[in-house]
Order: C-alpha cells, then structure tokens, then sequence
C-alpha cells in the first residue's frame, strides 16, 4: 500500500490522504484528511496489508506502525531523494555568493532556464510569516547582498556604455528589472512587514536624514534615535545600516567606472554575471552527467571549483546509486560519510534518516 496526501484541488489548503496498490497499479481508496488516526482505522478495517510505502517519520509513519504493526515500512525512494535534494537547496541559499557566474560562461545555453531569477526561500508555506531562524536571516541577509552587487553590476555597464537591451543580453536579468534599476540611484529595500517601536526600521526616515546630513558613524546614530525612544540593540541597527554602507561604496565604484576609461588598470571594467538560483543548481548537482543539458553541464563545473559543490554532487549521486541498487552496507557508510563533511544541511538530512532507519533500510531493500 502506498500512501501520501492529496490536494482535492488546486490551491487548496486543506489535504486528504490517498491510497494506492501498488500490485495492482490503482487508487485504492481517498481519506477526508491527512492525519495517523484516518490512516490507522482505515488499514484496521482491511487487514492483510504487508508494506507501507509513505514519506519520513510523520502522520502516515505513525499511522502505519499502529494500522498495521505487522506490515514492514518502507521510507519511498522519491521522498528520499526529493528530501536530499531540499537539503542541497537549503546549503545553496546558504551560499549565494557562489551563485553569481560570469556570464561568458553560460552563453548560447537553454534560453528558458536563463529567465529564472527570483528566488523564493526554501521554507515551508505553513511556515511563512514567522520568526526567521537565525540560518534564515542569514540567507535573507545574503540574498539582500547578491541583489546589491546584481544592482551594482547593471549601474556599472551601464556606465560604461551598455544599452539596456545589451545588458539583459549579457546578465539574463529581465528587461523590467533592468530598466527599473536604471531610473533608481539606489538598491531598492526589500518589502518587510510593518516595523513596530523599538525596531530600527521604525525610525528609518530619521536615520536617513542623519545619515544625509553626513552622521554616518553607527555609534552616534545610536545615540539620536535613543532620544526619539529607540530601545533596540546596536546589532539591530548595524544590520539596517550595512545595505546602506554597500550601497555607499557601489555607488562610489560606478562613479568611478564613469568617469574612468574602461581600460584603466586601477579600476577594472564591471564584469557582466549571471545569477544561478539555488533551485537550479540544486538539480544540476543531482544528475549524472550524461543527463545534463549544456546549461546544466555548464553550471556543475562552474560550481565544483568550490570544495563543498563537489562533496554535495558526489553525496547526491552516490544516494541515488544506492537507492537504485545498493545494500544497507553501503548506505550505513554513506550516512557516515554525510556526517563527517560537516555540512549543516546534511548532517539535518542524516538526522532525519536516523530517526526513520528501518524504512529507509527497507528502502534500500
């Protein structure tokens, strides 16, 4: 029996559970709802049922083990992989300031696969709205970095005499966001929620007048909005001043490169880059190469001049082996191996493996 949840349709929140026999190839039954109990009375009211083949440790994993003690559990190989393979995303995110590749490289590639950019977090949608963990700060700090170098780049060739139609050309960012940037003097903010007293982004419009009149220092600062009723951390003021520190120094660097020739060596002409999102690097990295498209191709050898792109690709690929064909030997020594690179992502893919290890096995099996 195969067992996983079921959107009654689409964009609809609320799930149902839906069986399947796996012998016979067809939907066995639909639940109202995706919880353990369901499950559990359902595989009560039809005995006989000798493998359950679900996702991880979850409802169905509970409602397995009760429904059917007997029945050997069996962790399915493409949640295996899917859940790898969002371990490799969430590294990824981590590391965005790899993902900027020259853009000569990914030349004459799949022309569709250029117009990805935006680049939605890795985070479930129940999860949406909450606190961030400070892993996911991070990686909306780094996010916020790449998209200033990205406004820094378009500024810079269009300084050095770029047209805007060249320029999409060369970076593969879109014709609106390009001509967008280039009305703009500065990085656009990123939409957040509604700042509450105490935050420093409550008191931005009085932070932006002193930093115009040239109150630049992050101490002083700290000492007027004191007075105006700021009770915030200095690290929470720092974090809102450092975009306006690097865009500072951008701005300086295409003053420069516009009064500058191109070919003056104490200031080097702007590079055109190409953004590669964690998404699509995340499958690069997941397939052998005969699979790979040029861009694809592209991509891997660009990103295995990083140490840990290359130990994530060998850890996906050798997976994947053993799922296909491998021994629980082999994958006991994977595990070890995925411990020991000391790679955040992994080391949470491995606990979760651990926790779930005789369906996984069975996997394998």
């Amino acid at each position: 029996m195969g067992v996983d949840e079921w959107a009654w349709r689409k964009g609809y929140s609320g799930c149902g559970t839906i069986l399947v026999d796996l012998e016979q190839g067809v939907v066995a039954d639909l639940l109202p709802d995706r919880s353990a109990a369901s499950f559990d009375k359902w595989l009560q009211e039809h005995p006989g049922v000798r493998i359950v083949s679900r996702d991880g440790d979850g409802v169905y994993a509970e409602g397995g083990y009760s429904g059917a003690p007997r029945a050997r559990q069996v962790a399915d190989r493409f949640h295996l992989v899917q859940n790898l393979i969002r371990a490799v995303q969430e590294e990824l995110a981590h590391q965005r300031h790899h993902l900027l590749m020259p853009a000569q490289e990914l030349l004459h590639t799949d022309a569709a696969a250029e117009a990805t950019e935006a680049v939605r977090e890795i985070v479930p949608s129940q999860q949406r709205g909450q606190l961030a963990s400070p892993r996911q700060e991070e990686i909306r700090q780094q996010r916020r970095q790449q998209k200033m170098e990205l406004f820094g780049m378009v500024k810079g060739l269009h300084a050095q005499g770029m047209r805007a139609f060249e320029i999409v050309n060369a970076t593969g960012i879109s014709r609106g966001r390009v001509d967008k940037w280039l009305r703009l003097g500065q990085c656009p903010p990123q939409n957040k929620m509604a700042p509450r007293p105490g935050m420093p982004e409550y008191f931005r419009e009085e932070l932006r007048r002193f930093w115009e009149q040239g109150i630049q220092n992050g101490k002083k600062l700290l000492i007027e909005i004191r007075k105006l009723g700021y009770i915030g951390s200095y690290t929470g003021l720092a974090r809102l001043l450092s975009p306006w520190r690097e865009e500072k120094r951008t701005a300086e660097r295409v003053t420069l490169a516009a009064v500058s020739p191109p070919d003056a060596q104490s200031h080097p002409a702007v590079s055109a880059k190409r953004h590669v999102s964690p998404q699509e690097a995340a499958a690069a990295l997941s397939k052998p190469k005969p699979l790979l498209s040029e861009r694809q191709s592209k991509i891997v050898e660009f990103l295995k001049r990083t140490p840990d792109f290359a130990t994530l690709r060998h850890l996906v690929l050798s997976f994947r082996s053993i799922l296909r064909g491998g021994k629980v030997s082999s994958l006991k020594r994977w595990i070890k191996e995925a411990e020991a690179v000391g790679i955040e992502a992994m080391t949470r893919f491995v606990r979760h493996l651990n926790k779930d290890q005789a369906a996984v096995e069975n996997a394998v099996e």
